[in-house]
């Protein structure tokens, strides 16, 4: 009889404290406000976010405290975690009242600051907790798990931008000026990429970039706070924003900018105007090519044809970029002269022959 007594005291007395432990919190004492913030930031979110609504506050700290299913010991398989942790820091006034830092994915354990660690894919206020938090935060279930992403880019803005330089990698004395949003023409230039940025779906980040072949060139942003980001296209349509501090690479999926930094830069950057002469028949005089200006130069001046580097076409007297092929409105044919890389002087061949081309320096 003795031992069934004391057998029940402790079962009574084991009950009373696993409730304690998992209601290791005063329930009376309710915070007012909670900080949350993520281990990788969300760009389109201030953070911390402090939330001080009442009923959001509640419902979040009461759904932690109300997960029941503890976390097992020793190994366990959660697939599909991404390793995003939110970490959330209950306050009544000044003073803290609960942290945990919850893992968004996998298994999605729970750790609270006490130790204690539970695992919330397989409790029903588990999933409450974490319906609350997406809607709290205006993240659908798979951004706020990280499995895709809503931005983690900031938005750059026209205004943000201190200059855009375009580099192409294997010839670099090529290059062309960089593009500023002081100039009228290049501002349309800057609000086109800045809005295809905007728009892009953004599938997280990679290590770096992809070494399978080098990319043929490159777009480096400027911003006036200092910072910079450097993209580059990949295949299907995919871009990659290296974001220099801190270093770390995001892949965004936009087919208009990745069309753009393949080939269709040609246009905006060389600008369609090339130049002008009285006719179609004659060559102009002055060329406006990739931003810079060129001069014809004396008949006398040695000179080769060596890359062709885009198709003129020409309409009373008015030379223009052609649409990349050799369509019979295309009358002129751009070469360099000789090796690009060596060589930054332009040939011309059109109706009058060969004309060669130098760079006026110092002006654009």
């Amino acid at each position: 009889m003795k031992r069934i007594k004391i057998a029940g005291i402790i079962t009574i007395g084991l009950i009373i404290i696993g409730f304690a432990i998992i209601n290791w919190h005063n329930s009376s004492v309710q915070p007012d406000t909670v900080l949350i913030s993520r281990d990788r930031p969300i760009t389109t979110i201030a953070e911390p976010v402090i939330l001080s609504d009442a009923s959001v506050v509640k419902d979040l700290y009461n759904d932690l405290l109300s997960i029941r299913q503890m976390f097992p010991e020793g190994g366990v398989n959660c697939p599909n975690d991404t390793g995003i942790v939110y970490h959330l820091s209950f306050q009544k006034g000044e003073k803290k009242v609960l942290e945990v830092d919850a893992r968004a994915s996998g298994c999605q354990g729970i750790k609270f600051s006490n130790g204690k660690v539970v695992r919330s894919s397989s409790d029903v206020k588990g999933h409450a907790f974490w319906l609350k938090l997406g809607e709290t935060l205006g993240l659908s279930d798979k951004e706020l798990a990280g499995y895709t992403y809503a931005s983690e880019l900031p938005v750059v803005k026209v205004s943000d931008i201190q200059s855009l330089q375009y580099e192409i990698v294997m010839f670099k004395e090529n290059n062309p000026a960089p593009l500023l949003p002081s100039n009228a023409k290049d501002k349309v230039i800057i609000e086109k990429i800045t809005s295809w940025m905007g728009q892009a779906k953004s599938e997280g980040f990679d290590n770096q970039v992809p070494t399978q072949s080098i990319p043929p060139n490159f777009l480096t942003i400027k911003l006036t706070n200092g910072s910079e980001y450097r993209l580059s296209p990949g295949s299907n349509d995919i871009v990659y924003v290296q974001i220099l501090d801190p270093n770390k690479t995001l892949r965004l999926r936009s087919p208009e900018l990745n069309t753009w930094l393949w080939t269709g830069r040609e246009k905006d950057v060389s600008e369609t105007a090339v130049g002008e002469s009285a006719s179609c028949e004659q060559p102009p005089k002055v060329l406006n090519w990739n931003g810079e200006s060129y001069q014809t130069q004396g008949p006398d001046t040695a000179f080769e044809p060596g890359m062709k580097l885009s198709y003129v076409k020409c309409d009373k007297g008015k030379f223009t970029i052609g649409d990349g092929d050799d369509g019979p409105d295309h009358t002129v044919v751009v070469f360099s002269n000789g090796d690009p890389r060596t060589n930054n002087d332009l040939v011309f061949s059109g109706k009058w022959g060969l004309v060669l081309y130098s760079k006026v320096q110092g002006k654009r």
